[in-house]
C-alpha cells in the first residue's frame, strides 16, 4: 500500500522550483488536490496496523545484521 506517493505527491516534485514563491504556489496545489480527491480516504487503524508492520520488519532486519 504505498498511497502516501501516489495520492498526494512527492518532495521531488517540490525540488523543482528554487524560490519560495513556486514551492508555496505547488505546495497550495498539492492540499487543492488533496482536499479535491474524491477516493476515501484511509483509516487511522489501518495505516497504524501498516507502520506497525513495516517497523517489525525493519526491526528484524536489524537484529538479523547485528
Amino acid at each position: 500500500m504505498d498511497f502516501l506517493g501516489q495520492r498526494y505527491g512527492t518532495a521531488e516534485t517540490a525540488a523543482k522550483g528554487d524560490d519560495a514563491a513556486t514551492y508555496d504556489s505547488w505546495f497550495k496545489s498539492q492540499v487543492q488536490q488533496a482536499l479535491d480527491d474524491a477516493r476515501p480516504g484511509v483509516a487511522n487503524e489501518e495505516v497504524r496496523e501498516l507502520f506497525f508492520r513495516r517497523r517489525q520488519v525493519l526491526r528484524q532486519k536489524l537484529e538479523n545484521e547485528a
